[in-house]
């Protein structure tokens, strides 16, 4: 159908907003760094991985680094297919989501192998297993010196930030994966029957006078699952012929419904026989900080005057491990998963509209936050916008569903802020304000941000193998783990470095079978120097497999003292600023003791404290953080 209409002020405007959008985003694209190198996994054959479209652009695959083996993509839709509501509904999620952390010890291109593998992952057809180098920055410090991205997914590899900082990372620019997830569907061919029907059928289809659907946690190889308005897992579906608009894609939240079209009424279609493009599926039920996924992509709109959009592309994942994240001057710095708007419709705007990206996962495993008040630490993974038309009643674009962010704190730092927040649907039609919206997506805003406590969400073989520092008659880093794996029998060594390059054998024993049960060990270092020293526990059982520990590092401090350690029903701590916020979290990340100190000695009453590892947090009033961990027994 074809309509003239005037071009408002209000549509004027909105193209002068979308402009300016689309400049700050390809600016801040532009001038963005990748840093990682990237690798489809193909087959799997042991600890060994042969790997294709090798992308080392931008670092390499070296031996005795880490990088992150995950899977992207399963054949996770099963028996799903028919051409109703139900396809694109999740069957089983299969190995979808799962990853961890590996480090390689040899390259041989196109093989490489790493240290273990814990996890099962599947290199089928409808599968992508891909390998990102987690890249080490700092020795041990590191300061940014231009804002980070990643590769965008091009269906083989990309859509993954990683990085790794020893010591202390200072923010001076920003670390985005906006929009380098799963990718939005196209719009349709321009095509009208010449009718006023509402076309509830297709869902799926190889036709591309309806919208195509958005790209989700499946690999698509089919072509008859192309088009038209049914989801494909967390990807939004097409809008169907009358310029229905594409649904929103999905990921912690489902993406919303596109608009259902256009009939030659004021109202449009109704949406019990419109054809609208369904949001992506919610994923909130399998996602932990083990099994994450990027955000799903938003379906296209369906034209017949050439001014449909397509869908947004959702947001990627990104990974940081650091000792303490800084941030300074500003106004703000931003740790970024978004997923894409949709572009709202073009000229006279009477076509479906695409629906919008969904936010993609942050994985952050930092214990310390030194943010200013005046450099606020912005991390989010929110959902895009869907598209709106400019015209009478046709097709906006479906909201994208929130992301998720993982942090290894027990609660939200101070002068940060955390978001996972739903997008906005698309508006139906020009009216101002608007009162006919495209479907908004699942769930209440910020659902999907999880606060684990300290300690690790990255998922790496860990023996519960923990170092800390303690000062007693002397100082001495405690070594302590527990092999609770007793189909793992062998000899076991702990390794030992002073810049997490160069290492040597700390000790070294015999793992008893100790009659079935979980077997508890403990070393002590004394000869310690420099201001950290990183360990490394290393197991090789009796069929020769060798597995290793994440690396823990320990920063060798006196600035305060906090004894004595251990300690029994009190402990001091001395040197500290007035007014400095005293915090103390026991081993599940709850709090047990918060305080002021008035005093610069200030005594800490346990009485009623379980025996086990505590941390005490200590910030002055100028915002410095010390963090001690102090061991309580009998």
């Amino acid at each position: 159908m074809r309509i003239t209409i005037q071009i408002t002020k209000r549509t004027y405007m909105k193209k002068i907003n979308y402009l300016v959008a689309l400049l700050l985003f390809l600016s801040n694209s532009l001038s963005a760094q990748v840093i990682n190198a990237y690798a489809r996994v193909t087959a799997i054959s042991g600890t060994t991985l042969t790997l294709a479209s090798v992308n080392e652009s931008a670092h390499t695959f070296n031996v005795g680094e880490k990088a992150i083996l995950i899977q992207m993509q399963d054949d996770v839709i099963g028996s799903n297919t028919a051409d109703d509501a139900s396809f694109g509904d999740l069957a089983s999620i299969g190995s979808a989501g799962n990853y961890e952390v590996v480090t390689i010890t040899n390259k041989s291109l196109p093989t490489i192998q790493v240290n273990a593998i814990s996890n099962t992952y599947n290199t089928c057809v409808n599968c992508r297993v891909q390998l990102v180098s987690f890249r080490r920055l700092g020795a041990p410090h590191y300061t940014t010196t231009g804002n980070i991205t990643g590769l965008a997914w091009n269906g083989d590899i990309g859509g993954i930030v990683a990085l790794e900082v020893p010591g202390t990372l200072t923010l001076n620019h920003n670390i985005t994966a906006d929009g380098i997830g799963f990718r939005g569907g196209a719009t349709s061919i321009d095509y009208y029957d010449g009718s006023t029907s509402c076309y509830a059928t297709p869902y799926r289809a190889n036709d591309n006078r309806h919208g195509f659907k958005g790209e989700g946690i499946y690999r698509n190889t089919l072509t008859t699952y192309n088009n038209a308005r049914a989801k494909i897992l967390n990807g939004g579906g097409g809008g169907n012929h009358i310029n229905a608009g594409g649904g929103g894609g999905g990921n912690f939240t489902a993406g919303g419904r596109g608009g259902p079209g256009w009939n030659a009424t004021f109202d449009g279609c109704p949406v019990s026989t419109g054809g609208y493009g369904y949001g992506g599926i919610s994923l909130s039920s399998v996602i932990t900080e083990k099994r994450i996924f990027m955000g799903g992509g938003g379906g296209g709109g369906q034209q017949n005057n050439t001014a449909a959009t397509a869908g947004g592309n959702g947001g990627g994942i990104i990974f940081i491990k650091a000792n303490q994240i800084v941030t300074t001057g500003c106004p703000s710095r931003v740790i970024s998963a978004n997923g894409l708007n949709a572009s709202n419709t073009v000229g006279s705007g009477i076509d479906g509209a695409g629906g919008a990206g969904a936010g993609g996962t942050i994985i952050l495993q930092v214990e310390n936050y030194t943010l200013s008040s005046s450099c606020p630490l912005i991390i989010r993974a929110n959902g895009g916008n869907g598209g709106t038309v400019n015209s009478s009643t046709h097709g906006g674009g479906g909201a994208g569903g929130q992301g998720a962010i993982f942090a290894s704190v027990p609660a939200q730092p101070a002068n940060s802020i955390f978001q996972t927040l739903n997008g906005q649907a698309g508006c139906n039609n020009n009216s101002n304000p608007c009162n006919n919206f495209a479907g908004s997506a699942s769930g209440t805003n910020n659902m999907g941000i999880f606060f684990l406590g300290y300690g690790t969400p990255l998922p790496v073989l860990n023996l519960h193998f923990k170092a800390y520092y303690l000062n007693e008659s002397q100082p001495f880093v405690n070594l302590a783990w527990q092999n609770d794996n007793l189909n793992h029998k062998g000899k076991f060594k702990i390794l030992k470095s002073y810049n997490d390059e160069t290492w040597f054998t700390f000790a070294e024993n015999i793992l008893t079978d100790n009659d079935n049960q979980i077997a508890t060990y403990e070393r002590i270092d004394t000869e310690l120097g420099g201001e950290l020293i990183y360990y490394q526990l290393v197991m090789e059982d009796w069929n020769g497999k060798t597995l290793h520990t994440e690396t823990q590092s320990v920063w060798i401090t006196e600035t305060q003292k906090v004894y004595p350690n251990p300690f029994h029903n009190e402990f001091t701590v001395e040197g500290i600023e007035l007014n400095s916020e005293v915090i103390v979290f026991n081993e599940l990340g709850q709090v047990v003791y918060e305080s002021k100190a008035i005093t610069p000695k200030w005594v800490i009453p346990a009485y009623d404290w379980r025996d086990g590892l505590y941390i005490v947090k200590i910030v002055s009033p100028s915002g410095s953080i010390k963090v001690q961990k102090m061991l309580r027994r009998e």
